[in-house]
Protein backbone atom coordinates (compact mmCIF):
# COMPACT_ATOMS: atom_id res chain seq x y z
CA UNK A 1 0.00 0.00 0.00
CA UNK A 2 1.58 3.03 -1.38
CA UNK A 3 0.00 6.48 -0.17
CA UNK A 4 -3.44 5.65 -0.25
CA UNK A 5 -6.26 7.99 0.40
CA UNK A 6 -8.64 7.36 3.60
CA UNK A 7 -11.38 9.36 4.80
CA UNK A 8 -11.24 9.49 8.80
CA UNK A 9 -13.53 9.88 11.25
CA UNK A 10 -14.00 9.41 14.82
CA UNK A 11 -15.91 7.20 16.93
CA UNK A 12 -16.53 7.76 20.70
CA UNK A 13 -12.74 8.23 21.80
CA UNK A 14 -10.40 6.43 18.56
CA UNK A 15 -9.92 8.06 14.92
CA UNK A 16 -10.82 5.55 12.21
CA UNK A 17 -9.74 5.59 8.47
CA UNK A 18 -11.71 4.24 5.42
CA UNK A 19 -10.27 3.60 1.69
CA UNK A 20 -11.88 7.28 0.30
CA UNK A 21 -12.18 5.46 -3.02
CA UNK A 22 -15.13 3.09 -1.09
CA UNK A 23 -16.89 5.97 -0.05
CA UNK A 24 -20.19 6.81 -1.70
CA UNK A 25 -21.74 9.90 0.03
CA UNK A 26 -21.84 10.89 3.45
CA UNK A 27 -25.19 12.81 5.01
CA UNK A 28 -26.28 13.50 8.44
CA UNK A 29 -28.05 10.58 10.40
CA UNK A 30 -31.54 10.16 9.64
CA UNK A 31 -34.39 8.41 10.97
CA UNK A 32 -33.54 4.99 10.16
CA UNK A 33 -36.63 2.14 9.57
CA UNK A 34 -35.61 -1.36 11.75
CA UNK A 35 -36.62 -4.19 9.62
CA UNK A 36 -36.94 -7.60 11.26
CA UNK A 37 -34.01 -9.98 10.63
CA UNK A 38 -31.21 -8.42 9.81
CA UNK A 39 -27.62 -8.86 11.00
CA UNK A 40 -27.06 -7.49 14.66
CA UNK A 41 -24.84 -4.81 13.78
CA UNK A 42 -27.55 -4.03 11.01
CA UNK A 43 -29.74 -1.34 13.49
CA UNK A 44 -32.16 0.06 10.51
CA UNK A 45 -32.43 0.93 7.00
CA UNK A 46 -33.03 4.35 5.11
CA UNK A 47 -34.73 5.02 1.88
CA UNK A 48 -31.82 7.14 -0.77
CA UNK A 49 -33.91 8.39 -3.32
CA UNK A 50 -34.91 4.77 -4.80
CA UNK A 51 -33.63 2.39 -2.85
CA UNK A 52 -32.95 0.89 0.56
CA UNK A 53 -29.60 1.27 2.23
CA UNK A 54 -28.80 -0.86 5.17
CA UNK A 55 -27.29 1.46 7.96
CA UNK A 56 -24.33 -0.16 10.17
CA UNK A 57 -23.34 0.53 13.82
CA UNK A 58 -19.55 0.77 13.50
CA UNK A 59 -19.52 -0.21 17.77
CA UNK A 60 -21.94 -3.22 17.01
CA UNK A 61 -19.66 -4.34 14.31
CA UNK A 62 -16.31 -4.04 16.00
CA UNK A 63 -17.89 -5.76 19.05
CA UNK A 64 -17.82 -2.82 21.24
CA UNK A 65 -20.64 -1.70 23.64
CA UNK A 66 -22.92 -0.01 21.64
CA UNK A 67 -23.79 4.12 22.05
CA UNK A 68 -27.35 6.12 21.70
CA UNK A 69 -27.14 7.75 18.62
CA UNK A 70 -27.38 11.59 18.30
CA UNK A 71 -28.44 14.35 15.80
CA UNK A 72 -24.40 15.38 15.51
CA UNK A 73 -23.98 11.38 14.24
CA UNK A 74 -23.04 10.82 10.53
CA UNK A 75 -23.41 8.50 8.03
CA UNK A 76 -20.91 7.46 5.66
CA UNK A 77 -22.16 5.86 2.73
CA UNK A 78 -19.52 3.09 1.00
CA UNK A 79 -19.63 0.59 -2.23
CA UNK A 80 -18.17 -2.34 -1.88
CA UNK A 81 -18.44 -4.30 -5.41
CA UNK A 82 -21.72 -2.84 -5.76
CA UNK A 83 -23.33 -3.29 -2.33
CA UNK A 84 -23.89 0.16 -0.42
CA UNK A 85 -24.24 0.08 2.76
CA UNK A 86 -24.08 3.08 5.59
CA UNK A 87 -21.89 2.93 8.47
CA UNK A 88 -22.80 5.43 11.40
CA UNK A 89 -19.97 7.83 13.08
CA UNK A 90 -19.30 10.43 15.00
CA UNK A 91 -17.72 12.42 13.34
CA UNK A 92 -15.83 13.19 9.93
CA UNK A 93 -13.04 14.50 9.88
CA UNK A 94 -10.29 14.44 6.76
CA UNK A 95 -8.89 12.81 3.73
CA UNK A 96 -5.58 11.88 4.38
CA UNK A 97 -2.80 10.30 2.55
CA UNK A 98 -1.35 7.39 4.14
CA UNK A 99 2.36 5.88 3.23
CA UNK A 100 3.42 2.60 4.03
CA UNK A 101 6.35 4.24 6.35
CA UNK A 102 3.35 5.80 8.22
CA UNK A 103 2.32 1.90 9.13
CA UNK A 104 3.31 0.28 12.97
CA UNK A 105 1.95 -2.97 14.32
CA UNK A 106 -1.43 -2.94 16.25
CA UNK A 107 -1.15 -1.39 19.47
CA UNK A 108 -2.45 -2.54 22.63
CA UNK A 109 -5.49 0.00 23.39
CA UNK A 110 -5.53 -1.48 27.20
CA UNK A 111 -9.03 -1.23 27.46
CA UNK A 112 -12.19 -4.06 27.74
CA UNK A 113 -13.27 -5.36 24.80
CA UNK A 114 -10.62 -4.77 22.36
CA UNK A 115 -11.59 -3.92 18.90
CA UNK A 116 -11.53 -7.32 16.91
CA UNK A 117 -8.45 -7.70 14.65
CA UNK A 118 -9.98 -9.27 11.98
CA UNK A 119 -11.69 -5.33 11.25
CA UNK A 120 -8.47 -3.67 11.29
CA UNK A 121 -6.16 -3.61 8.42
CA UNK A 122 -3.02 -1.42 9.83
CA UNK A 123 -2.80 0.86 12.10
CA UNK A 124 -1.45 4.15 10.71
CA UNK A 125 1.26 6.95 12.39
CA UNK A 126 -0.05 10.50 11.28
CA UNK A 127 0.82 14.09 12.92
CA UNK A 128 1.44 11.59 16.28
CA UNK A 129 -2.22 10.09 16.23
CA UNK A 130 -2.80 6.77 15.72
CA UNK A 131 -5.14 5.69 12.78
CA UNK A 132 -7.16 2.50 12.87
CA UNK A 133 -7.52 1.55 9.52
CA UNK A 134 -10.61 -0.84 8.87
CA UNK A 135 -10.45 -3.90 6.81
CA UNK A 136 -13.68 -2.59 4.43
CA UNK A 137 -14.31 -5.72 2.94
CA UNK A 138 -14.68 -7.86 6.47
CA UNK A 139 -17.06 -4.87 7.43
CA UNK A 140 -19.96 -6.14 4.90
CA UNK A 141 -21.07 -9.53 6.18
CA UNK A 142 -22.03 -12.14 2.96
CA UNK A 143 -22.98 -9.52 0.91
CA UNK A 144 -25.39 -11.47 -1.17
CA UNK A 145 -27.19 -12.53 1.79
CA UNK A 146 -27.45 -8.54 2.97
CA UNK A 147 -28.55 -7.80 -0.81
CA UNK A 148 -31.41 -10.27 -0.55
CA UNK A 149 -32.39 -9.34 2.90
CA UNK A 150 -32.80 -5.55 1.48
CA UNK A 151 -34.97 -7.04 -1.58
CA UNK A 152 -37.77 -8.98 1.16
CA UNK A 153 -37.67 -6.36 3.44
CA UNK A 154 -38.23 -3.58 1.06
CA UNK A 155 -41.14 -6.30 0.49
CA UNK A 156 -42.31 -6.71 3.96
CA UNK A 157 -42.09 -2.92 4.53
CA UNK A 158 -44.86 -2.24 1.52
CA UNK A 159 -46.88 -4.69 2.97
CA UNK A 160 -46.54 -2.76 6.71
CA UNK A 161 -47.63 0.54 5.20
CA UNK A 162 -51.27 -1.62 4.26
CA UNK A 163 -51.24 -4.05 7.35
CA UNK A 164 -51.45 -2.00 10.56
CA UNK A 165 -50.78 -5.05 12.44
CA UNK A 166 -47.26 -5.57 10.68
CA UNK A 167 -46.37 -2.27 11.33
CA UNK A 168 -44.73 -3.04 14.96
CA UNK A 169 -42.25 -5.54 13.59
CA UNK A 170 -40.45 -2.52 12.67
CA UNK A 171 -39.70 -1.18 15.53
CA UNK A 172 -39.26 2.24 16.52
CA UNK A 173 -35.66 3.65 16.15
CA UNK A 174 -35.87 6.81 17.95
CA UNK A 175 -37.14 5.12 21.26
CA UNK A 176 -34.69 2.40 20.59
CA UNK A 177 -31.26 4.27 19.88
CA UNK A 178 -32.04 7.68 20.40
CA UNK A 179 -33.94 7.58 23.89
CA UNK A 180 -32.60 11.31 24.67
CA UNK A 181 -33.38 12.60 21.98
CA UNK A 182 -35.70 16.07 22.22
CA UNK A 183 -38.75 16.65 20.32
CA UNK A 184 -36.89 19.41 18.67
CA UNK A 185 -34.51 16.65 17.38
CA UNK A 186 -37.25 14.01 16.19
CA UNK A 187 -38.07 16.41 14.08
CA UNK A 188 -34.88 16.34 12.57
CA UNK A 189 -34.30 13.26 12.18
CA UNK A 190 -37.78 12.43 10.54
CA UNK A 191 -36.83 15.95 8.13
CA UNK A 192 -34.17 13.88 7.08
CA UNK A 193 -35.46 10.85 6.16
CA UNK A 194 -38.16 12.55 4.01
CA UNK A 195 -35.32 14.38 2.29
CA UNK A 196 -32.99 11.50 1.75
CA UNK A 197 -36.24 9.63 0.17
CA UNK A 198 -37.30 11.81 -2.23
CA UNK A 199 -37.08 10.67 -5.92
CA UNK A 200 -34.06 12.37 -7.96
CA UNK A 201 -35.63 15.94 -9.23
CA UNK A 202 -36.11 16.62 -12.99
CA UNK A 203 -33.70 19.46 -14.47
CA UNK A 204 -36.92 21.58 -14.36
CA UNK A 205 -37.71 20.89 -10.67
CA UNK A 206 -33.97 21.22 -9.59
CA UNK A 207 -33.80 24.61 -10.86
CA UNK A 208 -36.72 25.78 -8.74
CA UNK A 209 -34.89 24.34 -5.63
CA UNK A 210 -32.69 25.71 -3.52
CA UNK A 211 -29.78 23.24 -1.73
CA UNK A 212 -28.70 24.72 1.73
CA UNK A 213 -26.01 23.99 4.14
CA UNK A 214 -27.12 24.89 7.40
CA UNK A 215 -24.33 25.98 10.26
CA UNK A 216 -25.15 27.67 13.63
CA UNK A 217 -22.87 30.77 14.30
CA UNK A 218 -23.68 33.06 17.39
CA UNK A 219 -26.56 31.67 18.52
CA UNK A 220 -28.21 31.60 14.93
CA UNK A 221 -28.96 29.29 12.27
CA UNK A 222 -27.72 29.87 8.57
CA UNK A 223 -27.77 28.68 5.59
CA UNK A 224 -25.35 29.60 2.60
CA UNK A 225 -25.41 27.88 -1.17
CA UNK A 226 -24.22 24.18 -1.49
CA UNK A 227 -23.14 24.72 -4.55
CA UNK A 228 -20.43 26.64 -3.20
CA UNK A 229 -19.37 24.43 -0.33
CA UNK A 230 -15.59 21.80 -0.81
CA UNK A 231 -16.11 20.16 2.13
CA UNK A 232 -16.78 20.48 6.04
CA UNK A 233 -13.63 20.39 8.27
CA UNK A 234 -12.71 20.61 11.65
CA UNK A 235 -9.71 22.71 12.91
CA UNK A 236 -6.82 21.61 14.52
CA UNK A 237 -4.36 24.51 14.70
CA UNK A 238 -4.71 28.09 12.80
CA UNK A 239 -1.54 29.54 12.34
CA UNK A 240 -1.70 33.07 12.11
CA UNK A 241 -1.14 35.81 9.20
CA UNK A 242 1.09 39.15 10.11
CA UNK A 243 -0.81 42.23 9.71
CA UNK A 244 -4.50 40.86 8.91
CA UNK A 245 -7.41 42.32 10.07
CA UNK A 246 -9.17 41.18 13.05
CA UNK A 247 -12.11 38.90 11.02
CA UNK A 248 -9.03 36.96 9.28
CA UNK A 249 -8.10 34.48 11.97
CA UNK A 250 -5.26 32.89 10.04
CA UNK A 251 -4.57 30.15 7.85
CA UNK A 252 -4.63 26.18 7.65
CA UNK A 253 -2.92 23.55 6.11
CA UNK A 254 -5.55 21.29 4.55
CA UNK A 255 -3.78 18.63 2.74
CA UNK A 256 -0.85 21.18 1.98
CA UNK A 257 -3.11 23.59 0.67
CA UNK A 258 -2.93 26.46 2.86
CA UNK A 259 -6.55 27.77 3.37
CA UNK A 260 -7.55 31.36 5.13
CA UNK A 261 -9.83 31.19 7.91
CA UNK A 262 -12.51 34.37 8.14
CA UNK A 263 -15.03 34.86 10.65
CA UNK A 264 -18.00 36.47 8.82
CA UNK A 265 -20.38 37.70 12.00
CA UNK A 266 -18.31 40.99 11.39
CA UNK A 267 -20.26 40.97 7.90
CA UNK A 268 -23.45 39.90 9.41
CA UNK A 269 -23.80 43.13 11.79
CA UNK A 270 -23.03 41.18 14.82
CA UNK A 271 -20.20 40.69 17.57
CA UNK A 272 -17.25 37.91 17.39
CA UNK A 273 -19.04 34.44 17.51
CA UNK A 274 -17.04 31.76 16.43
CA UNK A 275 -13.50 32.59 16.92
CA UNK A 276 -12.62 29.64 19.49
CA UNK A 277 -14.98 27.22 17.23
CA UNK A 278 -13.19 24.47 15.97
CA UNK A 279 -15.31 23.50 12.76
CA UNK A 280 -15.39 25.57 9.00
CA UNK A 281 -17.27 24.88 5.88
CA UNK A 282 -14.64 25.11 3.14
CA UNK A 283 -15.99 26.93 0.36
CA UNK A 284 -14.89 28.08 -2.88
CA UNK A 285 -16.26 31.44 -4.50
CA UNK A 286 -14.80 32.05 -8.12
CA UNK A 287 -10.93 31.92 -7.92
CA UNK A 288 -11.09 32.25 -3.98
CA UNK A 289 -11.10 28.95 -1.80
CA UNK A 290 -11.67 29.78 2.14
CA UNK A 291 -12.82 28.34 5.20
CA UNK A 292 -15.85 30.18 7.15
CA UNK A 293 -15.80 29.21 10.78
CA UNK A 294 -19.19 28.66 12.36
CA UNK A 295 -19.71 27.26 15.65
CA UNK A 296 -22.18 24.30 14.68
CA UNK A 297 -22.85 22.23 11.41
CA UNK A 298 -26.10 21.44 11.03
CA UNK A 299 -27.56 19.73 8.03
CA UNK A 300 -28.28 20.15 4.10
CA UNK A 301 -31.52 21.59 3.23
CA UNK A 302 -33.60 21.82 0.10
CA UNK A 303 -35.81 24.39 -0.41
CA UNK A 304 -37.99 25.61 -2.98
CA UNK A 305 -37.88 29.47 -3.98
CA UNK A 306 -41.35 30.44 -2.67
CA UNK A 307 -40.12 28.85 1.39
CA UNK A 308 -37.45 31.93 1.31
CA UNK A 309 -39.78 35.00 2.57
CA UNK A 310 -37.80 38.08 2.24
CA UNK A 311 -36.20 39.77 5.40
CA UNK A 312 -37.91 41.80 7.91
CA UNK A 313 -37.63 45.41 7.85
CA UNK A 314 -35.71 44.95 10.99
CA UNK A 315 -32.51 44.45 8.94
CA UNK A 316 -29.71 46.92 9.19
CA UNK A 317 -29.13 49.01 5.52
CA UNK A 318 -25.33 48.03 5.69
CA UNK A 319 -25.60 44.15 5.65
CA UNK A 320 -28.88 44.03 4.02
CA UNK A 321 -27.59 43.23 0.47
CA UNK A 322 -25.97 39.63 2.34
CA UNK A 323 -29.14 37.93 3.50
CA UNK A 324 -31.54 36.45 0.69
CA UNK A 325 -34.31 35.71 2.90
CA UNK A 326 -35.52 33.97 6.21
CA UNK A 327 -37.09 30.29 6.07
CA UNK A 328 -39.07 28.20 9.32
CA UNK A 329 -36.01 25.93 10.64
CA UNK A 330 -36.21 24.13 14.12
CA UNK A 331 -38.98 25.67 15.69
CA UNK A 332 -36.99 28.74 14.89
CA UNK A 333 -35.88 30.69 11.60
CA UNK A 334 -32.97 30.49 9.28
CA UNK A 335 -31.11 33.12 7.55
CA UNK A 336 -30.20 32.16 3.99
CA UNK A 337 -26.99 34.55 3.17
CA UNK A 338 -25.14 35.28 0.11
CA UNK A 339 -21.41 34.59 0.76
CA UNK A 340 -20.98 35.40 -2.68
CA UNK A 341 -21.29 38.98 -1.94
CA UNK A 342 -19.26 38.64 1.67
CA UNK A 343 -16.66 37.60 -0.32
CA UNK A 344 -16.72 40.30 -3.05
CA UNK A 345 -16.64 42.80 -0.41
CA UNK A 346 -12.72 42.19 -0.30
CA UNK A 347 -13.33 40.39 3.20
CA UNK A 348 -10.43 38.42 2.58
CA UNK A 349 -7.98 41.84 2.30
CA UNK A 350 -5.17 42.13 4.19
CA UNK A 351 -2.32 44.62 4.52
Amino acid sequence: MNNQSYLTFRLKDLIYGIEANLVKEIFPLPELTIIPETPADIIGAVYLRDHLVPIMHLDRRLRQPIQECTIKDRVILIDWNEQEIGVIVNDVLDVIDVDAENLEPTPDYGRKGQLDKAFVANIAKVNKQSIILLNSQALITKPDELEQMIEENTSFEERAEEDSELLPLLGNFLEIYCPNATPRDQNIFRERAEELAQSLVTTEQSKATKPLAVFYLGEKYFGCDLGLVKEFVNIQQISPIPCSPDHILGHINLRGEIIPIVDISHALNFADAATSSAKAIIVQIEDIIAGVVVDEIFDVLYLEEEQIIPNPSGVANEVKQYFQGITDYNDSYLNAIDLSKIFADKILVAN
